[in-house]
């Protein structure tokens, strides 16, 4: 379903786009039009030979088709994301290995992960195909942009160059009192011939030299080519006009792609940030575009606090149990009471046969373990491996196992 739900979704806002191409042409031609219904002067009618329901009705039709495709087709490509808290004993590789390659492989189409920092485990950006796609559109257009503020910028200093040359050459004549000489010897002549040269299509070549008159010759042929690339560039800028929409999604959607990246790691160093923390993750997970794995910097003072906040907020909690910890059993009883029904509990298959019941292991347990144990009667447990095989087998059991618990916010 979430497969047809994208391909739906994706086909919406391709016609959403298509939209945005037909809705400047037929606006301008409506706005005419209403224009004229209210000036009495008759050079402001229609000619007859444009057909201006018919146009009016496209306007109408694209402006709707733009709004339905580009609001529900993101909407349906992006599906139901909920925020889900991943809570494990700092520095352990092997559920930082697991969950990592579910989120990357299954989870994290539909979950955002937070999880709190031991600066052992990445964050996980966007998807890199959102990255590749948009980060190719946004360096287009930004190489295009600057590509026609260099061929302005070179037009008008090399006009400003051709310019000075010219009036050096007539201080020279006047400084000396020789514009007889200068008449006579051809001076002026050649930066006619050069100008005559450019407007006939030539370049003339034959006149660059060291002199002031080869200066401008080369000057000159460097103005003519500005000036036909500031017309390519105009052409460009009116064709580009239709597509105004397309290149403002592209734009904002690279925008909003550079701030998730930004967002994949974040810092709570008092009480105050907390909520603000809490709030910024939450909001961040429902954009088009969200870090797949968020890591929170989090200061020792206010971890519990961070816990119980982000326990209260998310839609689910997964809590791995492979080293036992008096840490990692408050987070288990906390989860218990804030959210018993939405705790996932995890662990690596070796490591936590110990407490399964009839184990020969499990007459030596320690007071830790039995205290876990005794956490644990009646759970289930989601083992993993660090096997590829493992990791694949553990990806679509999380995924499974979230979807049985109800979606939604938090109580």
């Amino acid at each position: 379903m979430r497969f047809v739900r994208s391909v739906f979704g994706s086909l919406l806002v391709f016609i959403g786009l298509i939209a945005t191409v037909v809705v400047l042409p037929t606006g301008l031609v409506t706005a005419g039009d209403l224009i004229s219904r209210f000036d009495n002067d008759p050079s402001t009618v229609m000619p007859r030979e444009i057909p201006v329901r018919e146009i009016e009705l496209a306007f109408v039709g694209s402006v709707a088709a733009m709004w339905v495709g580009l609001r529900y087709g993101r909407r349906l490509v992006r599906g139901r994301r909920s925020t889900v808290l991943f809570l494990r004993r700092f520095g352990y590789r092997g559920s930082m290995e697991a969950v990592t390659f579910a989120v990357v492989r299954t989870v994290g189409k539909s979950w955002r992960l937070v999880t709190l920092d031991d600066a052992a485990i990445a964050s996980v950006g966007v998807a890199p195909m959102s990255r590749v796609v948009f980060g190719i559109g946004s360096r287009v257009a930004r190489t295009a942009m600057s590509t026609g503020r260099a061929v302005l910028a070179s037009f008008r200093w090399t006009v400003i160059g051709a310019v000075l040359v010219l009036g050096v050459q007539l201080a020279q004549v006047q400084m000396y009192s020789n514009w007889g000489r200068a008449v006579r010897d051809g001076t002026f002549d050649t930066y006619a011939a050069v100008v005559f040269s450019l407007l006939e299509g030539r370049i003339p070549v034959g006149y660059f030299a060291l002199t002031l008159p080869g200066l401008f010759a080369v000057l000159a042929t460097v103005v003519a080519f500005g000036l036909g690339a500031m017309f390519v560039v105009f052409a460009a800028l009116l064709l580009a006009v239709p597509f105004s929409g397309v290149l403002m999604l592209v734009s904002s959607s690279a925008d909003a792609l550079r701030q998730a990246e930004a967002a994949r790691t974040r810092a709570i160093r008092h009480s105050e940030e907390v909520a603000s923390a809490v709030t910024a993750v939450t909001e961040q997970g429902r954009q088009t575009f969200a870090p797949r794995l968020v890591v929170l910097t989090v200061a020792t003072a206010v971890w519990q606090q961070s816990v119980s906040e982000l326990a209260r907020v998310t839609s689910a909690s997964i809590i791995d149990i492979s080293e036992p910890t008096e840490h990692l059993l408050w987070e288990m009883e906390e989860l218990d009471r804030v959210c018993p029904s939405r705790s996932i509990i995890i662990g690596e298959h070796a490591r936590v046969t110990r407490w399964v019941p009839g184990n020969d292991v499990t007459p030596g347990i320690s007071s830790l373990d039995a205290r876990f144990a005794a956490r644990l009667e009646g759970r289930d447990v989601l083992a993993y491996s660090t096997d590829r095989a493992g990791m694949r087998r553990f990806a679509r059991a999380l995924h499974g196992t979230l979807l049985d618990i109800a979606d939604g916010p938090a109580r």
